[in-house]
């Protein structure tokens, strides 16, 4: 390929010729490299101007665009592309008129790698809907003018049941000529008769017709899944009877999809259901009338059976195999089944669009809802490569509340599988499994601390089954292991591996092939005992007595339904147990509980978007005390102080707005002391976000606050260990021993010394008896015996774990990472009447699920942040970090959306920052040693970055900057681990080598910092994150790159040039620049000689 195409600093030296060229050879990889063109944004720079300048453009071109704005997509860009690409008028003009040309001149293609890019980027526009340009332009593809591909009894059928419809229909017939509406008219219709054609006609053999139709699959259930271009979609592809059709398709999880998502019987305009039992009878009653009044010889028994057998599949089957072809097909022409001028010459096929139409759905044996080997490596892609996958995407709006739980389970299901298999991937490397040639059994040669082999399986216990029980509801079995795991599940593994001792694994094979994994099956651990059934656990097997066996049998409570369907014979297998943590298996119906009435427009997007009045947000009296003015923190602006007033004086949904270090935070805390209902605060999974909101609790020296972090098993900082249900307690029973200690002083002053010593209860007698009268009002006094009276239930109770909850339920501000309070039930929920959720953006659609109760909501975060989910297929291309958040902000689902501004913080580039000549600054790194960007695994690495990045650090260290004030981020975990290795090897004998290690994480886990070091070596897949990063608010901001690779870039452009505005790649310390890492490391090395 000529250099010009590939060479970011001449991109906009193309000719025509040059374009010409991409454009014939832009399906061949041998001489067209588009994943070089998308990553010099050839696309940006160059073609959409080359486009847009042309008054006319050829099929070819238009092609082109196609291919390179999904190129696009598969990098990730999917919430700021079109916004950034539609920016000018002549723009958004040029994409209607090339939106019109596309869907007129599709019929004409020929080329079936041409028609599946179209629609692919057909999918992506519709799943744009939030650019207003896009979605003018696609609705206008699935609006009314569908129906006149319509069957004339079905198209009567429909404008029967809507007045206003049928008005709509006839202003638009006197259009029908119009060229305006020509693609709306042909282009679905059109493209549905190739698929059907192609599918009858489709052989396994070709790689690009199958590939054509799963595209149309994900397209069709892509239009299916959202409310605003289902409506009359839906009817189109019902009339078309395309899931008769795809009863011979092969491809099972993509039918299944698209039958579920053709199976709501919904109002598209509000998200009503339907009742689909008194639809279905009136389905069946209109069959009996058909049959008794013109098939009454053949269908005698039809036309008198009732509902239950008539709903039978074989029962219909066995009825309608006694009529001839062309009764059938004058039975599905009087049933509106059939166009009146359709023939068609299969006789299996009339009777399975009858069937299909009025049979129940078959009715499947209880399936396992525990993961196995089937889920995990078949059903979960860990990495998004572009394909085309049958899950469930994130949309705009939902089709009805079924839907819109169907799909948060879903996508949550579906990270914590990946994070269950990475786990058990993991485990099973390190074990390092081979086989024995003599014996034929699998070893492992290593040890885990999460894995225990275990042998002799033997069946416990399998309760009865009770009347109407399918499978019971109890199965326990043992096996025999070495060590004591409690409370946990377990994953139970069958490895059967034939690699010998020294032989490597064939990374190209499946992880299940290559380490021989046959099966694995969930369980929960009961007890752990040894031989002679004495219960062990990890306590008093650490107390000095005998054991009397190394061997433990371990008791395991098996999925029932998974066992029935399985036997015995997959258990005796099991060769291997890994622990897991128990928040990781979702339980089957954690989600299934009803939201609040109020919310439910909201969780399905139509909300105030579609004007209609949401009563139960009415204005409430104000729930702020009198004196709240006189508790607010004086440091609050204006808009902080206006926003607080709002959302404690009016119930309903809160949406606040603002950039990062705009004081969310503290807003937080604010309206959490001023509410007098008990609070919950929800925050992300990460410690950060905690400590940074417990830090402003502690400043105010609440009593009142507890959190629940991520696991209370983990190490947490002293300050989350400090606020956890144990940490208050020790805190009320220390303050409770320093009031008896005063009380003790006081009753030695008034010479009571039968009260010297007591406890609460005896306080009290000591206050009522010689206190309560001579106190004259002394506040001091009175404070102090009223304190003692709360603690007073504290002595009652004996264990710690009851006293604990007694303080989770007294606490009135309760704050809970998301995983822990998904952990909390329907009952504990219910009792916190305001819902505050932290840092929003970076909060699942799951976690934003809440109970009826409930009657505030307030989310808080930054619109243009978009957090990855940790199955990057589930962020991408299933748009699962697209939050309620998000769509409460682009919607505009509340009447209350605030904008949170600070106008008070000086700015900081009039700030002074020792050793620094400018508060941020983008340092250019060159190559180091020879290299640039190196590869470990998926991750790319840069040393030189890293060690400029340490040197620096060491220099803030030197300078006088602390620890804690700074934090390290890079884009992958690798180049944290390289940073984290430097810094251990660099800091060896340094002065400061004992203080905290400064934190190191990843781009998408930055929260909140004082001082940014930003390595960001290959973070073009993460653009979002890195102007997450440059937006936030800090004192200073350091970011060390190949500056040739962003400085173009248009997703940074502008944002680049505002952050860094002092242009200088050259990092300028306060005694004059540093030219490279060398000079910096000399630099930091004489400081160090200079300081001993």
């Amino acid at each position: 390929m000529d250099k010009a195409l590939t060479d970011p600093s001449i991109i906009h030296q193309i000719d025509a010729n040059s374009v010409q060229e991409i454009i014939n050879n832009r399906n061949n990889e041998d001489k067209v490299d588009l994943s070089q063109l998308e990553s010099n944004c050839f696309l940006e720079n160059f073609y959409w101007n080359f486009i847009k300048t042309r008054d006319t453009n050829t099929w070819d071109e238009i092609v082109l665009f196609t291919l390179l704005v999904n190129r696009k997509f598969t990098r990730g860009f999917t919430y700021s592309f079109f916004d950034d690409l539609l920016e000018d008028q002549q723009s958004k003009e040029k994409f209607s008129k090339l939106f019109d040309f596309l869907l007129s001149t599709y019929q004409d293609c020929e080329n079936i790698t041409d028609c599946t890019t179209v629609v692919i980027f057909l999918t992506h526009c519709y799943e744009s809907l939030y650019n207003n340009v896009v979605r003018d332009n696609c609705l206008k593809a699935v609006s009314l003018p569908l129906y006149f591909a319509l069957s004339p009894n079905r198209l009567k059928m429909e404008l029967s049941r809507d007045k206003r419809l049928a008005k709509s229909w006839t202003r638009l017939q006197s259009k029908a000529q119009d060229e305006s509406i020509k693609p709306a008219k042909t282009f679905l219709p059109t493209l549905i008769k190739q698929f059907l054609g192609t599918i009858s006609n489709q052989t396994d053999d070709d790689p690009l017709t199958n590939e054509y139709t799963v595209r149309v699959m994900e397209f069709l259930a892509t239009l299916l899944s959202q409310s605003a271009t289902r409506k009359f979609l839906r009817v189109l592809l019902d009339d078309q009877h395309l899931l008769t059709h795809l009863d011979d398709f092969s491809n099972e999880p993509y039918k299944a999809l698209i039958q579920q998502l053709m199976s709501y019987q919904v109002d598209e305009r509000t998200g009503h259901s339907s009742d689909i039992m008194d639809l279905h009878s009136i389905k069946l009653h209109s069959l009996q009338r058909v049959a008794f009044q013109h098939f009454t010889q053949p269908l005698e028994q039809l036309s008198m059976a009732n509902m239950k057998s008539l709903s039978t599949r074989s029962n219909l089957e066995t009825w309608f195999n006694k009529l001839e072809l062309y009764q059938l097909t004058d039975l599905c022409k009087k049933l509106d089944l059939l166009h009146d001028d359709t023939t068609h010459s299969s006789k299996p096929f009339l009777i399975k669009l009858l069937v299909a139409t009025y049979a129940k759905p078959d009715q499947h044996a209880p399936d396992s809802t525990l993961p196995t080997q089937t889920h995990l490596w078949n059903n979960v892609p860990t990495t998004y490569d572009g394909k085309s996958y049958p899950l469930w995407k994130n949309t705009l709006q939902y089709v009805c509340m079924q839907d819109y739980l169907t799909r948060v389970y879903q996508h949550d299901r579906m990270e914590q599988l990946s994070q269950l298999r990475r786990r058990i991937e993991n485990v099973i490397i390190s074990l390092n499994p081979r086989v024995n040639p003599a014996t034929n059994v699998t070893k492992f040669t290593n040890t885990h601390v999460d894995a225990m082999p275990c042998n002799d399986f033997k069946m416990l216990h399998m309760s009865d089954l009770r009347m109407g029980e399918l499978v019971p509801s109890s199965v326990q079995a043992q096996y025999t292991v070495e060590g004591i795991w409690e409370s946990c599940q377990v994953a139970l593994v069958t490895v059967n591996t034939s690699l010998r001792v020294n032989q490597q694994p064939d990374l190209k094979l499946p992880f299940c092939e290559r380490y021989g994994v046959e099966t694995i099956r969930i369980a929960r651990v009961v007890r752990t005992q040894d031989e002679s059934g004495t219960l062990t656990t990890l306590k008093n097997d650490m107390m000095d007595f005998e054991i009397s066996d190394t061997n433990r049998k371990l008791i395991l409570e098996l999925d029932p339904h998974q066992f029935i369907l399985d036997g015995s014979e997959i258990y005796e297998s099991v060769n291997l147990c890994i622990k897991i943590p128990n928040e990781w298996i979702l339980p089957p119906s954690a989600n299934l509980f009803s939201a609040p009435s109020w919310l439910r427009d909201v969780y399905l997007g139509f909300g105030q978007e579609m004007g209609e009045p949401d009563d139960s947000q009415q204005d409430v009296e104000m729930t702020i005390p009198s004196d709240a003015n006189a508790n607010l923190n004086q440091h609050l602006t204006s808009s902080q102080l206006q926003i607080i007033s709002e959302c404690c004086g009016k119930n309903g949904l809160h949406v606040i707005k603002g950039l990062p270090g705009t004081g969310k935070s503290t807003l937080v805390c604010e309206i959490a002391h001023l509410l007098l209902d008990r609070v919950l605060i929800i925050v992300p999974d990460d410690d950060d976000c905690l400590e940074s909101i417990l830090k402003i609790f502690d400043h105010s020296h609440d009593d009142d606050v507890v959190c629940l972090p991520i696991s209370e098993e983990d190490r947490q900082s002293d300050l989350i260990s400090n606020y956890t249900a144990h940490g208050r307690l020790q805190f009320k029973l220390q303050d409770r021993l320093d009031l008896l200690q005063k009380v003790n002083q006081l009753a030695n002053e008034m010479k009571a010394s039968q009260y010297v010593g007591v406890g609460c209860e005896g306080a009290q007698y000591f206050y009522t008896s010689f206190i309560k009268n001579r106190s004259n009002g002394q506040p001091e006094i009175l404070q102090l015996f009223e304190k003692l009276s709360k603690y007073r239930p504290y002595e009652m109770i004996r264990t710690d774990k009851d006293r604990q909850t007694l303080v989770l339920q007294q606490s009135r501000i309760v704050i809970a990472t998301c995983s822990r309070a998904r952990r909390l039930t329907t009952l504990e929920m219910n009792q916190f009447g305001t819902i505050i959720v932290d840092n929003a953006d970076g909060v699942g659609q799951r976690d934003t699920l809440f109970p009826d109760k409930v009657n505030r909501v307030i989310l808080i975060g930054d619109e243009k942040s978009h957090s990855l989910f940790t199955n990057s297929t589930l962020s991408h291309f299933c748009h699962a970090d697209h939050t309620l958040f998000h769509r409460a902000c682009q919607l505009q689902l509340s009447r209350n959306v605030h904008e949170l501004t600070d106008s008070t913080i000086e700015e900081n580039a009039n700030q002074h920052f020792p050793g620094f000549k400018y508060h941020s600054q983008c340092v250019h790194v060159e190559s180091y040693l020879g290299t640039e960007n190196l590869k470990v695994g998926q991750d790319a690495i840069n040393i030189g970055e890293a060690e400029y990045l340490v040197a620096v650090y060491m220099y803030m260290r030197l300078t006088g900057y602390r620890s804690d004030q700074i934090c390290i981020l890079s884009p992958n975990a690798s180049q944290c681990e390289l940073i984290r290795q430097i810094i251990n090897r660099r800091c060896v004998g340094v002065t400061f080598e004992m203080d905290a290690s400064p934190r190191v994480k990843c781009l998408y886990q930055a929260t909140s910092f004082e001082y940014g070091l930003v390595s960001l070596v290959d973070s073009y897949h993460q653009l979002g994150h890195v102007n997450k990063v440059l937006t936030r608010r800090c004192k200073g901001l350091f970011v060390f790159c190949n500056v040739n690779r962003y400085v173009n870039l248009p997703q940074l452009n502008k944002l680049w040039r505002s952050v860094f505005s002092n242009g200088d790649t050259l990092l300028q310390l306060s005694d004059g620049p540093i030219s490279d890492v060398k000079e910096m490391g000399n630099k930091v090395h004489g400081m160090l000689v200079g300081n001993n």
